[in-house]
C-alpha cells in the first residue's frame, strides 16, 4: 500500500507572442525562478522571450506534456510584483493580449546597472503656505488610504506648491510619488520645479527622450534610485513600488487619452494603481472636465456607485490675492471689414508694441501646426483629406500637405482630387503663418516658434524654451 506522491513545480509565463493567454512551464528549482524573472521558453518549434508570472506547485499532471523552461533571460530587468499586477489588469481591462500589456507598460526595455551609491535625501519647503493651500494639504493628510481629491483652482492659486508639499511628506514617509502633466512641453517646467526642491529625487519619463534617457530612467525607476515620476500620459505605467501620492494635473486635458490602440484611459490606470497602493489621487485644475466634476461632487452625496471615495478641494483666489489678468475679446470680422486685413487685431499689435518698447516677452498661443490647416476646393468644396484617416491635409511651409493624425504627406498640389481643376485653397491661420506675419510686423524682435515640426525632440524643446527665458524680448 505504500505509494509515492510526486509534487511538480510549475511557472505560469506571459510569452512574447500575440496569444490570448499564458502558458504553463515546469521548473526545477523553484529557488531559481519566481515572478517577474524573464525567461526562455519553447514555444512551438521555436524559443521565445517570456516573463514569469506566479510559481506553483501541483500533483494534478496533465494529459498533455507540458514542457520545461530554458533558462533565464539575460540583460532583463526583473518586474516587481505590482508591476506583474498591472500588467494582468491593463489586458484584461482593454481586452488586450498578455504580450500587448506588456509591451504597452514595459516595452523593450533591458537592465542596466546603475550607480549604486544613494544620494542622501536633503529638502526644504521654503515656501509659506496661505490659510487655503494648507487647509487642502491637510485635508488630503487625513486620509492614510486610497480617496480621489479634485483641487479645483483658478490659474495661479499655488496647486504646484501644494503638490510639492505633499510630495515631500510622502517621500518622508519612504514612499514615492507620480506626477502626471498633459504634455511633453510641460515636463522641462515640472522637471526644473521639482527638482529645486528634490534634486536628484526627481526623474522624467516620456516618449520625446532618446532610447538611452528612457532606459536609463526606466531603470533607476524600477531600481528604486529616485521617488519622484515626472511625465505625460505614458508614465502612469512608471514601474514606481510603494507609491504614496498620484497627482494628475491639467485634469480635464484630451492628451490623457490614449486615441491608438491600446486604447486607455489615464485617470482610470491611475485610480487602479492608486487603489493597489492604498494612496490618494489627486487631480487639479482651474476647468475641470464635465464628468469629472459630475463624478466627484455625486461621490460625495454616494449617489455614484453608493461610494464616498471622493471630495472636491477649491482655492478661489490667487496667492497672495494677485489679480487676475485683464482678458479683452476682440471680433476679427469688424477688422476685416474695415479693410485691415491681419492675422493679429490692432489692440494685439499695440500691446506687443508696448512690451517690446519695455524689453518684455510676448507669448502668443495657437492650437493650429502648419501654414494653413484648411485645404478645399473652391469649385466642389470638397476639403483634401488623408486617404488614411480621412483627416483634412494641413499645408507646411515646406510645400507639402501633412496629415497631423498618421503622419502622411503628399507634395503640394493645386490639382483637387475630386473634381479635377486646379482648384484647391489653402484657408485658416497655422504657426507657421503666424510666424511670417510676427516676422514682417515686428522685423526687430526676435521670433521663436515652438510646435512638433519646430522641436520634434525633447532636447530641440528645451532649447527653444531656454532661449525663450533667457532672452531679452
Amino acid at each position: 500500500n505504500n505509494c509515492i506522491l510526486f509534487i511538480m513545480s510549475y511557472a505560469n509565463v506571459l510569452v512574447f507572442r500575440g496569444m490570448n493567454q499564458t502558458y504553463t512551464y515546469i521548473i526545477e528549482n523553484t529557488d531559481d525562478y519566481y515572478p517577474g524573472l524573464h525567461v526562455d521558453v519553447p514555444f512551438g518549434k521555436a524559443v521565445v522571450g517570456g516573463v514569469i508570472l506566479d510559481v506553483f506547485e501541483s500533483n494534478n499532471f496533465s494529459t498533455i506534456p507540458i514542457k520545461p523552461i530554458n533558462g533565464i533571460t539575460i540583460k532583463k530587468p526583473n518586474l516587481s510584483p505590482t508591476l506583474l499586477d498591472l500588467i494582468q489588469w491593463f489586458w484584461q481591462t482593454y481586452n488586450l493580449t498578455p504580450y500587448k500589456a506588456y509591451q504597452t507598460i514595459v516595452g523593450n526595455r533591458k537592465y542596466r546597472e546603475l550607480d549604486t551609491t544613494e544620494s542622501p535625501i536633503e529638502f526644504n519647503c521654503p515656501y509659506n503656505l496661505n490659510s487655503s493651500q494648507e487647509s487642502i494639504i491637510n485635508t488630503i493628510q487625513q486620509y492614510n488610504h486610497y480617496h480621489k481629491f479634485l483641487i479645483h483652482g483658478v490659474t495661479g492659486s499655488g496647486k504646484t506648491e501644494i503638490y510639492m508639499q505633499l510630495a515631500a511628506q510622502t517621500i518622508k514617509q519612504h514612499k514615492t510619488a507620480l506626477i502626471l502633466v498633459p504634455e511633453i512641453a510641460l515636463t522641462p517646467q515640472f522637471r526644473e520645479t521639482f527638482e529645486g526642491r528634490f534634486g536628484t529625487q526627481v526623474t522624467v519619463i516620456h516618449s520625446g527622450m532618446t532610447p538611452k534617457q528612457r532606459e536609463v530612467n526606466w531603470n533607476a525607476v524600477n531600481q528604486g534610485k529616485v521617488s519622484i515620476v515626472i511625465g505625460p500620459r505614458s508614465a502612469v505605467f512608471s514601474p514606481l513600488s510603494n507609491i504614496g501620492l498620484i497627482v494628475i494635473d491639467e485634469e480635464h486635458d484630451d492628451s490623457y487619452k490614449q486615441d491608438t490602440h491600446p486604447r486607455y484611459r489615464t485617470h482610470t490606470v491611475a485610480e487602479y494603481r492608486a487603489k493597489t497602493h492604498h494612496c490618494p489621487l489627486i487631480l487639479g485644475s482651474a476647468t475641470p472636465a464635465i464628468d469629472t466634476y459630475f463624478h466627484y461632487e455625486n461621490g460625495q452625496s454616494k449617489t455614484v456607485k453608493n461610494t464616498n471615495d471622493s471630495t472636491i478641494l477649491t482655492l478661489k483666489n490667487r496667492v497672495h490675492n494677485t489679480a487676475l489678468p485683464t482678458v479683452t475679446i476682440v471680433d476679427m470680422q469688424e477688422q476685416w471689414m474695415s479693410q485691415k486685413r491681419h492675422l493679429i487685431s490692432t489692440d494685439l499689435e499695440g500691446a506687443i508694441e508696448k512690451r517690446l518698447k519695455h524689453s518684455e516677452k510676448t507669448l502668443l498661443l495657437l492650437n493650429r501646426r502648419g501654414f494653413a490647416p484648411y485645404v478645399i476646393c473652391q469649385k466642389c468644396a470638397k476639403p483634401f483629406s488623408c486617404p488614411e484617416c480621412n483627416l483634412s491635409y494641413t499645408y507646411h511651409k515646406d510645400k507639402t500637405f501633412r496629415c497631423h493624425r498618421c503622419h502622411t504627406f503628399t507634395p503640394m498640389t493645386h490639382t483637387c482630387p475630386s473634381c479635377k481643376k486646379p482648384t484647391l485653397s489653402f484657408t485658416g491661420t497655422g504657426t507657421q503663418k503666424l510666424e511670417v506675419e510676427l516676422l514682417k510686423r515686428f522685423p526687430h524682435a526676435k521670433i521663436s516658434r515652438l510646435d512638433r515640426d519646430s522641436a520634434k525632440t525633447a532636447k530641440q524643446m528645451e532649447t527653444i524654451l531656454e532661449e525663450f527665458k533667457s532672452s531679452g524680448d
